[in-house]
């Protein structure tokens, strides 16, 4: 939510911080309506856009897997000859979603060939999973726990392995689980040191120092940076705020830079908005950010401010607020221009590894803006005297000797032990690299995909499942890098849903919370429009041109909920990010197994 000082880690591992990425929910509710009275509850901006989902929806029966196919012959025609076909989720703690994830999976293997499922989770950890699924003896419980992530210690993942075990001992080696992330080098370190140890003991001294290294590293990228201040709570409890700035960023490769909002009651945070969605990455010009949010009349401490997390540098400027649509300003403590005085006034500057000062340079109105920067690139790793740089360094040389080595080693051993080695290796360098601010997690994630296509059989077909942001198409996110690549080849269907319960983390841990109907205007409140109770949508079916794919093409509101408990709708223009869309009208939180 706000940023309280906690460490993060961009996505969902176990020291998370604050909420991933852009996700999206959307919404709808009993039978269909005529559509003449449907449209009459959705601006008339958005009678084009609803006229075609209520045309173009695919509904389904149930989220429940084991219930045939019949109502998803359909989506052959929207999967058509992909070869990956990537599901988000819109939380990462909703059952339905992982229910017809799971469904979907089976509808993809049995129906049109796929035969890799590969998650969001540390990839040497998941290649335990595929062990226990190809019908190895072990703990399938045990095994979710040592993948890390909460979010899939769930009764419902534990189903869809049980499932592919299943499938696996009436078809051996039908099926493959996989991981394509890297949070951790822990299990990549323990695997490559024990094939260095058996195929090259004279490289085993090496690998030791360099591998000594990467475990006295710290995964993060520095934390983040500030400039938070105390919001009169009288002004804005029980009404609703917009906060809105614009932002220029450089280098912020690491995770991002934006705004933030939060608001706290006498039993711990009530809402909070920290743009962990939608946040600038990258190099961009001024660009406006904005968050809108409800302030409960019951809130007892307010707070906002700037936010870097990660490397890189941002500049803020043109700061504002409104309440209830009027202005807001407090000129005697506030100076969200940045105009005046020698530091900002009514923002605090907060993180030890960042500058924060006023910039006389730069500025999107006026002659000045606030800027923050990562000030620790390549510094300290937390092991006195050795640098992020040097352990960076010391693990790519591994990778480097074991690639060189590769053609004496499988006259040795077996081609697939010695690549899996490699490719352990570099997740381990992964892992360094994230730390040194050298490169993005999404990134790294889009390479481990490639890599699991590139070392598998010739036309193996694969199901991605991840968050909404990931796999979506949105700049600097793993979707994206692999369009990059296999371009129509693959198919990205978002998961929406308008309300009901999910899990989360919230001020007293994981558990259940609430999500909001989407408010007018969103892409929730449309698809509620429908009468739908839960359907499948091909945006691509919008014809170019045409007021739909103007409407689902331009940025609207919708929910993204990442680990951290939140209402928070934001502007996106989805059928940019995704293909499709699978939405819920109502949702249930996922059955947790801790």
């Amino acid at each position: 939510m706000s940023p309280r000082p906690r460490r993060p880690d961009h996505g969902a591992p176990r020291r998370l911080l604050l909420v991933t990425l852009g996700v999206l929910i959307a919404g709808c509710g009993g039978g269909r309506p005529d559509q003449g009275p449907a449209i009459s509850r959705v601006p008339p901006d958005s009678a084009a856009a609803l006229a075609f989902t209520s045309r173009h929806a695919i509904p389904f029966d149930t989220a429940e897997p084991g219930h045939g196919f019949a109502d998803l012959m359909p989506l052959k025609q929207v999967i058509g000859d992909a070869r990956i076909v990537a599901l988000g989720e819109g939380t990462h703690g909703t059952r339905e979603f992982f229910e017809m994830k799971h469904r979907l999976t089976e509808f993809l293997a049995s129906e049109m060939g796929f035969t890799v499922l590969a998650m969001e989770a540390n990839s040497p950890e998941a290649e335990r999973v595929n062990d226990y699924v190809q019908g190895g003896e072990g703990d399938p419980r045990a095994l979710l726990k040592g993948m890390y992530f909460w979010m899939w210690d769930t009764q419902e993942v534990l189903d869809l392995i049980a499932w592919m075990r299943d499938v696996n001992r009436a078809r051996p080696g039908r099926l493959r689980f996989a991981g394509f992330d890297m949070q951790t080098p822990t299990v990549a370190i323990e695997q490559v040191s024990r094939f260095v140890e058996r195929a090259d003991p004279a490289y085993g001294a090496e690998v030791a120092r360099a591998y000594g290294l990467a475990k006295g590293a710290h995964p993060d990228a520095g934390g983040f940076g500030t400039a938070i201040g105390d919001f009169p709570v009288a002004a804005c409890a029980g009404k609703r705020i917009h906060f809105f700035g614009w932002v220029k960023t450089e280098a912020v490769t690491r995770a991002y830079a934006g705004l933030w909002w939060r608001v706290d009651g006498a039993s711990g945070v009530l809402k909070g908005d920290n743009m962990a969605d939608r946040g600038l990455r990258g190099t961009n010009d001024w660009t406006r950010c904005e968050i809108a949010l409800d302030v409960p009349a019951e809130a007892k401490h307010v707070q906002f401010g700037t936010l870097l997390v990660g490397n890189g540098t941002a500049w803020f400027d043109s700061l504002g607020v409104t309440i209830d649509g009027f202005a807001w300003s407090d000129p005697n403590d506030f100076d969200l221009d940045f105009e005046s005085g020698s530091a900002p006034r009514g923002l605090s500057p907060q993180g030890p590894d960042y500058e924060t000062t006023l910039d006389p340079g730069t500025a999107h109105a006026g002659q000045r803006s606030l800027r923050m920067r990562f000030t620790r690139t390549g510094g300290g790793t937390g092991a006195p005297g050795v640098t992020r740089a040097q352990v960076e360094a010391a693990t790519a040389g591994v990778v480097r000797h074991l690639e060189q080595e590769r053609a004496d080693l499988i006259r040795r051993f077996a081609a697939e032990d010695v690549d899996r080695a490699i490719q352990n290796a570099r997740v381990v360098l992964q892992c360094a690299k994230l730390g040194a601010t050298t490169a993005s997690r999404d990134r790294c994630m889009a390479d481990n995909v490639r890599w699991i296509l590139d070392h598998s059989p010739a036309g193996t077909k694969i199901v991605l499942w991840a968050h909404n942001s990931h796999v979506s198409r949105m700049p600097d996110q793993m979707g994206a890098y692999l369009d990059e690549t296999y371009g129509r080849q693959m198919v990205v269907l978002g998961f929406a849903m308008n309300q009901g319960r999910y899990n989360a983390v919230g001020d007293a841990g994981v558990g259940p919370h609430d999500a909001i109907p989407g408010p007018p205007g969103s892409v929730e409140s449309l698809f509620h429009a429908t009468g739908l109770p839960r359907f499948i949508l091909d945006l691509r079916q919008a014809p170019a041109g045409s007021p739909a794919a103007a409407w689902f093409g331009t940025p609207r509101p919708f929910r993204s909920i990442g680990t951290m408990a939140m209402d928070g709708f934001f502007p996106s223009p989805v059928s940019a990010r995704y293909d499709g869309l699978i939405y819920f009208e109502t949702t249930t939180a996922s059955t947790l197994l801790f």
